[in-house]
């Protein structure tokens, strides 16, 4: 080898270099290995990562839905509740109402109120044997059901 010390080359033996180069070579070889194993770990944590942070989000979506479906059966039993009550508060009004008597019911009719007709039905009276039997007069189409 060459080296250049002033303005005049100069050579030198590179004797035990050999081992040098080796151990070189060897710890370049422990260098990648361990930045290779380095690059695994974080990679593999950085996996395990994203997969904690999809279970979580999965969870997180879980229980939000558990919580939507809880109100919902709640706002419906409130709702529940509510028809039972309003539905005890009218069989209680009309239990009330009854117990007063007709005459209760007839006074609290307004004047202008007026009774409703009775529907025409057919009975034994309207059927004679030998004749068609007499309808009552209908307004509008005849159900068809």
């Amino acid at each position: 080898m060459i080296a250049w010390l002033a303005d005049e080359p100069v050579t030198a033996k590179l004797t035990g270099s050999e081992q040098g180069l080796n151990d070189l070579r060897i710890c370049g070889a422990q260098v990648n290995a361990q930045y290779r194993a380095n690059l695994a770990a974080r990679q593999e944590a950085s996996a395990r990562a994203e997969a904690a942070a999809r279970a979580k989000q999965l969870s997180d979506e879980q229980v939000a839905l558990v919580r939507a479906q809880k109100d919902a059966a709640e706002a419906q039993a409130q709702q529940v509740a509510e028809q039972t009550r309003r539905q005890q508060a009218d069989a209680d009004a009309q239990r009330q109402q009854g117990r007063a008597g007709p005459a209760c019911a007839r006074s609290t009719r307004s004047a202008s109120a007026r009774p409703r007709p009775r529907a025409k039905s057919i009975c034994a009276a309207t059927i004679r044997p030998g004749r068609p039997i007499r309808r009552p007069a209908t307004t509008g189409p005849i159900p068809t059901d």
